[in-house]
C-alpha cells in the first residue's frame, strides 16, 4: 500500500486500499472494532489501537473528510525539494495522466421499504470518468431508491440533482490538485501546459497559491513560453444533454406510475383515484414529496383483523420502559428533544451484542433525559408511532424507525481534580447543515429486545 496515497496511514490502519468502497471501509471497521474493543482485547495496548482505528474510521467514513485526505499528497508540493520527481495526477478511475482533476463524490440510492441506503463513490477522477460514474448512480437511484420510507425519496431526488450537477467537490481541494500539476508538468519539461494551469488559477481563492502561480507564469515567460499561449478547454463544464437525461431520469420512474395508475383507470372507465391519505399525528416532519407506491403488509393492517390491545396507562415523557444492567447514581446522561409529530420510543443497545440497556418514551414535541448511564459502547434508535400495546414499552403500529450512524464510546475519565462523565445530545428531526443522517432500521429490528 502505497504511503503516498495513505499520507497518515488511515487506510493501512483499517487494512484496506485508498480505493476501497466506502462499503469495505465500514465493513473492515466493524471487524477490527469487534476484536480490538478494550473490553474485549485486554493487552495493554489495545486502547491505544482501538483509538487509532476509530480515528481512521472518523476520517474515512465521511465523504468531505476522506476527498480532503485524499487530496493530501497533493497539498504544498512547492515544499518539497526541487530534485523531488512529481508526477501528474492520474485519473482514480481510469488511471490516466489528467491536467484538470477533480476530487468528487457522487451517491447511490438503494431503498427496501423501510430500508434505505445511500453510498457514497468518490475519487479523485478525470471529467469523462465522473460523467460516467454520475450517469451510473443516477440510473441505480432513478429505479431503486424511491421505495424507501422516509428517506428514500428524499435523498433520491437530493443525489440525483447533485450527481447531474457535477457532484460534491470543494473549490479549494480543486485549486489545490491544479496547482499540484502545475508544477509536475513544469517539472516534467512539459511547460505549455504548465503555464496554462497556472494561468487557470492565478486568481484562486488561496492567496499564496494565486501568488506562487503568477510567480510560476512570470518564470515560464522568461523561459519562452508566449504570454499568449491559449488556455485549456474546461473539461468540467456542464454538458446540458447530460443534464437532462439525468433529470429525465429523476421523473422517469414516477412518471411511468402514474401513467399506469391512470392508463388502468381509463379502461375500466373510473374516476381518477383520490389523493393518498396524509398522515399527522404519528409522522416525524419531514418534508416529503407525494409519490404512488402499492401498499405495504408491513404498514397497512388488514381491515378484518381483531384490534390489538393498547396500554390501559401510557408513560409520562421521559419515563423508562426497559433498563437492564447495572447502574449506579452517577454516571452518563443521553438527551432526546422530540421535534417530529409522533411520539417516539428510544432504545440504547450494546454495540456488540445488540441487546437493550435501556429504553424509555419521550412525547411529540418534548424533550427527556436519562442520567447515570453506565460505561460502554452503545449505539442509539428511536421510532415513532402511536398507541403503545398493552405491555407499555412497544408501538402498535410503527410508522419510522431508525439509528445515529455512529457507536458512542461512553467511558468516565479521571482528572486530580474532578471526575467527568459524557453529555450526549440528539433532535429527532431534520436541521438544517446538521452533522447526523441517521439510517433506517426495519420494525422487527427494532422492536428485537
Amino acid at each position: 500500500m502505497s504511503t503516498g496515497n495513505d499520507p497518515k496511514r488511515y487506510y493501512a490502519r483499517l487494512g484496506v486500499e485508498p480505493s476501497a468502497s466506502a462499503e469495505a471501509i465500514k465493513s473492515a471497521y466493524r471487524q477490527l472494532a469487534k476484536k480490538l474493543h478494550p473490553d474485549i482485547d485486554r493487552d495493554a495496548g489495545a486502547k491505544a489501537r482501538f483509538q487509532a482505528i476509530n480515528e481512521a474510521y472518523g476520517v474515512l467514513s465521511d465523504p468531505d473528510l476522506r476527498s480532503a485526505y485524499d487530496a493530501l499528497q497533493y497539498t504544498n508540493p512547492a515544499s518539497q525539494p526541487r530534485e523531488t520527481k512529481l508526477e501528474p495526477i492520474c485519473c482514480s478511475q481510469c488511471g490516466r495522466v489528467t491536467a484538470q482533476p477533480r476530487s468528487t463524490v457522487f451517491y447511490r440510492v438503494v431503498s427496501l421499504v423501510v430500508l434505505t441506503t445511500r453510498t457514497p463513490i468518490q475519487g479523485i477522477f478525470c471529467s469523462a470518468c465522473a460523467r460516467a460514474i454520475a450517469f451510473r448512480a443516477t440510473l441505480c437511484s432513478a429505479f431503486f431508491g424511491w421505495w424507501g420510507f422516509p428517506w428514500g425519496p428524499i435523498w433520491t431526488i437530493s443525489s440525483i440533482c447533485q450527481n447531474a450537477l457535477g457532484g460534491r467537490h470543494s473549490k479549494d481541494i480543486d485549486e489545490k490538485l491544479i496547482w499540484y500539476n502545475a508544477l509536475a508538468f513544469f517539472r516534467k519539461g512539459q511547460l505549455a501546459i504548465s503555464y496554462a494551469l497556472a494561468q487557470q488559477i492565478r486568481t484562486a481563492h488561496d492567496a499564496e497559491i494565486a501568488i506562487s502561480a503568477v510567480k510560476l507564469m512570470d518564470h515560464l515567460r522568461a523561459a519562452g513560453v508566449p504570454a499568449a499561449s491559449p488556455m485549456l478547454k474546461n473539461p468540467w463544464q456542464a454538458n446540458p444533454l447530460a443534464v437532462l437525461a439525468q433529470f429525465a431520469l429523476l421523473l422517469a420512474v414516477p412518471s411511468v406510475i402514474g401513467l399506469a395508475a391512470y392508463s388502468n383507470d381509463s379502461q375500466h372507465g373510473l374516476p381518477s383515484r383520490p389523493a393518498p391519505p396524509s398522515y399527522h399525528a404519528n409522522q416525524p416532519s419531514y418534508s416529503i414529496p407525494t409519490i404512488t407506491t402499492a401498499p405495504s403488509s408491513q404498514t397497512t393492517p388488514a381491515t378484518n383483523a381483531a384490534p390489538v390491545p393498547t396500554c390501559a396507562f401510557p408513560p409520562s415523557n421521559g419515563e423508562i420502559l426497559v433498563k437492564h444492567g447495572k447502574w449506579s447514581n452517577e454516571g452518563h446522561s443521553i438527551e432526546i428533544t422530540n421535534g417530529s409529530g409522533g411520539n417516539a420510543i428510544i432504545k440504547v443497545r450494546d454495540a456488540y451484542s445488540a441487546s437493550v440497556v435501556v429504553s424509555f418514551f419521550v412525547a411529540k414535541g418534548a424533550t427527556a433525559s436519562i442520567v447515570n448511564v453506565p460505561d460502554g459502547t452503545y449505539r442509539i434508535q428511536y421510532a415513532f408511532g402511536g398507541d403503545l400495546r398493552s405491555d407499555c414499552r412497544s408501538f402498535v403500529r410503527v410508522t419510522s424507525a431508525a439509528q445515529f450512524p455512529d457507536i458512542e464510546s461512553l467511558r468516565t475519565r479521571y482528572t486530580s481534580t474532578e471526575i467527568i462523565w459524557s453529555q450526549l445530545s440528539y433532535t429527532l428531526f431534520s436541521v438544517p447543515d446538521g452533522n447526523v443522517r441517521p439510517q433506517a432500521l426495519d420494525v422487527a429490528t427494532f422492536n428485537a429486545e
